[in-house]
């Protein structure tokens, strides 16, 4: 596996998680002895999880770009995912249970299913409301549901060496696109908007998918031989996404729930 850092994404990861605690941060500046700025400001810092979303995508394609075909590749992938993020995610849990057992209010009385459920990135309510279907014991971690699936099929397609992107292509075209329209008909972009389906399935057909594809596009291009010489032409089009992307901030449009 590639190893590289690239200062660029580390400073996008910055971002993304400023915005996200900015998203949260925003209740205490709210009503209007305020004049509402934490809403005003602050409502589209939810966004910072889509820039998640996307960055993953680009750092596997960028940390994979090397490795071989076969198991060893898949399994290494999938260990490096699972040392990275499971026993950091265990230890909050358990942090969580010592702080809240003893409290009376039901809201934070965690079970054993919810723990369960919760260390497996299996949705707790995959009948609720997208894209959360209910939220693990530490909130936030919902999107780890959604960060671990992504591995979990990125690591299998490893095992097509050359093809593997073909194969990834293929598989969430059958999710995205050909079981939403057997089941329903229609094809969404909407991420607060489900298929109706149960466990990881519900994760699978989120429309919130399409990022880690787009980060996934970007890695390729990104890795690519191609090159854009105009340099010119390329400060423009930089200016005019982090234009458009700082409209969409201040906005407010969309405001979701994180």
């Amino acid at each position: 596996m590639d190893t590289e850092r690239l200062p660029f994404v580390q400073g996008m990861r910055g971002v993304a998680a400023l915005a996200v605690v900015l998203y949260h941060a925003r209740v205490f500046i709210s009503g209007p002895s305020y004049l509402d700025l934490g809403p005003r400001l602050f409502d589209s810092g939810a966004a910072g999880v889509d820039l998640f979303f996307i960055l993953s995508g680009f750092i596997m394609v960028h940390t994979t770009r090397r490795a071989p075909a076969g198991s060893a590749a898949c399994i290494e992938f999938w260990a490096r995912r699972f040392a990275r993020i499971w026993p950091v995610y265990a230890v909050a849990i358990v942090g969580m249970w010592a702080v809240t057992r003893g409290l009376a209010n039901p809201a934070f009385h965690p079970t054993w299913h919810a723990t369960a459920k919760t260390l497996s990135f299996y949705p707790t309510d995959p009948g609720g409301a997208a894209p959360f279907f209910g939220y693990p014991l530490l909130h936030p971690g919902w999107s780890l549901n959604y960060e671990v699936l992504f591995y979990a099929l990125f690591g299998a397609a490893l095992l097509f060496g050359r093809w593997r992107y073909l194969v990834l292509a293929a598989a969430f075209a059958a999710c995205l696109i050909a079981l939403p329209l057997a089941l329903t008909g229609d094809v969404h972009l909407d991420a607060e908007r489900s298929y109706g389906l149960r466990g990881y399935r519900c994760l699978l057909t989120s429309p919130l998918v399409w990022e880690f594809l787009a980060g996934v596009a970007i890695g390729l291009l990104y890795h690519a031989r191609w090159q854009w010489r105009d340099r010119g032409l390329a400060a423009c089009v930089v200016a005019l996404s982090v234009t458009a992307v700082l409209w969409q901030f201040l906005s407010g449009y969309p405001a979701a729930t994180v």
